[in-house]
C-alpha cells in the first residue's frame, strides 16, 4: 500500500467526539460522567483536554479519568496506560487566561465503549465556589 493510500485509509476512519464541553466545577466533589462513545472500530485515540480557571480556585485540583468497557452497560475500567494513569492538575499548574491549560495525549482503544469522568477536589480551607471555579472540555479524535 502506498503512503498516499495509507493516509486516505486513516482519514476515512477518523471520527471526532466531544465528551464534555465547558462543564463548570465549582464545589468540592463536583463531577461529571460523560456520555458513552462506541469506539469498537477504532484502534487509537487522541484526547484533548482544556481546563480554564475562573477567579482563584486556590489549592483545588481537577482530575480526569478515561474509562473503557466491552459492554455499553457493563463494568467500566479506568484506562491507566502512560499519562492516563494519573491525569490531575492543581490550580497553580493551570495558566491564567481564556485558553487555560490545553493538553493532548494519545492512547489505544482498550474496549468497545469509552467514556470520561471529571472531578474537582479542594482540601480544607481552599476556595472553590461560584466565583472561583474551573471549566473543563474533553474531546477526542478516533483513528482506525
Amino acid at each position: 500500500m502506498s503512503r498516499k493510500s495509507e493516509r486516505e485509509v486513516i482519514i476515512r476512519t477518523k471520527d471526532s467526539h466531544t465528551f464534555i464541553s465547558g462543564e463548570v466545577l465549582d464545589s468540592d466533589g463536583d463531577s461529571k460522567l460523560s456520555n458513552v462513545f462506541n469506539c469498537k472500530k477504532y484502534s487509537k485515540f487522541l484526547l484533548y483536554v482544556q481546563i480554564v480557571e475562573i477567579g482563584n480556585p486556590a489549592d483545588s485540583t481537577v482530575q480526569i479519568k478515561v474509562k473503557f468497557s466491552d459492554s455499553e452497560n457493563g463494568q467500566y475500567h479506568d484506562y491507566m496506560n502512560g499519562p492516563f494513569g494519573f491525569m490531575m492538575w492543581e490550580e497553580d499548574a493551570i495558566p491564567s487566561g481564556t485558553e487555560g491549560l490545553v493538553v493532548c495525549t494519545s492512547g489505544d482503544c482498550d474496549g468497545k465503549y469509552i467514556k470520561v469522568y471529571i472531578e474537582a477536589d479542594r482540601p480544607a480551607g481552599a476556595t472553590l465556589d461560584a466565583s472561583n471555579y474551573f471549566t473543563v472540555t474533553v474531546k477526542a479524535d478516533f483513528m482506525g
